[in-house]
């Protein structure tokens, strides 16, 4: 029997999701519902942001075109570092978080829309490459589409980790495993 590859790229993301749910646990006393999240999934999402943005940056730097691009990414990767820490400092060194509490849903949506932001930045530059707006080597292109395609991948993870608890939209099927992409995005 011979899957289709669409078939096997939907199946094997929506692994990759189910995957992550296990960062997540939902406990139920009485009429409270609460939900605990791993702290090192979310701080690997975080890396893995923060390590997208500066692949891309180095690979645009030599590209005058870019320099938009390069700023954007800069701060948002200022930004994604400004929460990650925020996160890091609030969260201490507990390995699990009740993502029930205004404050720790704060943290958390912080760093998911930060990541976010980043994956729209480098989504537009593959995007404005390919419309010939910004002329971009072909292998670098490529290596950033690579970068996109994971990030996006661990964007899809870390909201359908969420999409339980806030209104992110739904979570598309990543295009490879939340391993792939964090090694791709050189995050241990």
């Amino acid at each position: 029997m011979t899957i289709p590859r669409r078939a096997f790229l939907i199946a094997g993301g929506l692994g990759a999701v189910a995957a992550s749910l296990g960062a997540c646990v939902k406990t139920t006393t009485g009429t409270h519902t609460s939900y605990t999240l791993d702290v090192r999934k979310i701080k690997a999402y975080g890396e893995a942001g923060l390590n997208a943005a500066a692949t891309v940056i180095s690979a645009l730097v030599l590209v005058p075109e870019a320099t938009g691009y390069v700023k954007s990414l800069q701060n948002g990767s200022d930004t994604l570092r400004a929460a990650l820490d925020n996160f890091t400092q609030a969260i201490g060194d507990n390995a699990t978080i009740a993502y029930d509490t205004a404050d720790t849903k704060t943290l958390v949506d912080s760093v998911f829309t930060n990541i976010d932001r980043i994956l729209m930045i480098v989504e537009a530059v593959v995007s404005t490459a390919l419309g010939s707006g910004v002329k971009i080597d072909s292998s670098v292109l490529s290596k950033i589409d690579l970068i996109r395609n994971a990030l996006a991948t661990i964007v899809s993870v870390f909201k359908a980790l969420l999409s339980t608890y806030i209104a992110t939209g739904s979570a598309t099927a990543p295009t490879m495993s939340e391993a792939e992409a964090l090694s791709i995005l050189d995050v241990k």
